[in-house]
């Protein structure tokens, strides 16, 4: 069974005449474990997939599954992370990551604040526990924001440009930092990403979108073994899929031009 099933997906946005398609019969499975990349152009309609899959908003007409079961709200076995961080900015880092467990009254007891620190360690902000975001770097806040999301230990990611926001030298560290995560626990991951070389380093298949509204046009198996780092980028042979699906996306960014 796939994790994530996705059948005949539509969403509209408004009302009556002026009502505004985004997504049109959209189809897509996610198997268990599985780093899926979804690509396309301005407003196909990637973040309203991924909101479908997390609950924030529902279909005019398919269903989407997870685990066999309808979405039909947010749930703690979904993790969101966002562009923007979403951190709160009164909170610490320790805070922060508790933040999940307390507005759940969960008992906040050492064992817990243990896996805190585990956590705030595997992201590499330890030594910050007692800082406040804005002390912190744009890429370091985004980590926080992951820390956060994985101390409620979600079976899914969905990763809605996380990096997108980030300068080119922060963005890397935060996708080999991804990288490594992913390599230890092996969560399935809905990532969306404008950025070809992002998803052809993290994914293992990569989705492209038809212009709006989106529905699948083409999919790509990632064959470069893991594990990876960002020296791959520089084969000819990342190079060839880059191009080739370049030429795919380029289409239906002209279309979504139009």
């Amino acid at each position: 069974m796939p994790r994530i099933e996705i059948d005949g997906l539509t969403v509209a946005f408004g009302a009556g005449e002026g009502a505004k398609q985004a997504i049109g019969g959209f189809d897509l499975n996610i198997a268990d474990r599985e780093f899926l990349c979804l690509l396309g152009p301005s407003g196909c309609g990637k973040s309203t997939v991924l909101n479908a899959v997390a609950g924030f908003i529902q279909p005019r007409e398919g269903e989407v599954l997870v685990d066999g079961s309808p979405v039909e709200a947010p749930g703690p076995d979904r993790g969101v992370v966002f562009q923007d961080s979403n951190v709160f900015p009164w909170m610490t880092v320790e805070e922060n990551v508790l933040a999940g467990p307390r507005f759940r009254n969960q008992k906040i007891d050492d064992a817990l604040r243990q896996q805190v620190s585990a956590i705030i360690a595997r992201v590499g902000l330890n030594g910050y526990e007692n800082h406040l975001p804005k002390e912190l770097s744009g890429g370091m806040r985004q980590r926080l924001g992951l820390a956060r999301t994985l101390l409620n230990n979600p079976g899914t990611l969905l990763m809605d440009e996380p990096f997108g926001a980030l300068d080119a030298q922060t963005r890397i560290i935060m996708q080999e930092l991804l990288l490594e995560l992913w390599e230890r626990d092996k969560k399935t991951v809905l990532f969306i990403t404008h950025d070809l070389d992002e998803a052809l380093l993290l994914g293992d298949r990569i989705v492209v979108m038809t212009a709006s509204p989106g529905k699948v046009k083409y999919e790509h198996v990632v064959n470069f073994p893991r594990p990876r780092t960002y020296a791959l980028t520089s084969t000819p042979e990342f190079q060839d899929a880059r191009r080739m699906l370049f030429d795919i996306l380029h289409v239906e960014a002209e279309r979504a031009a139009r």
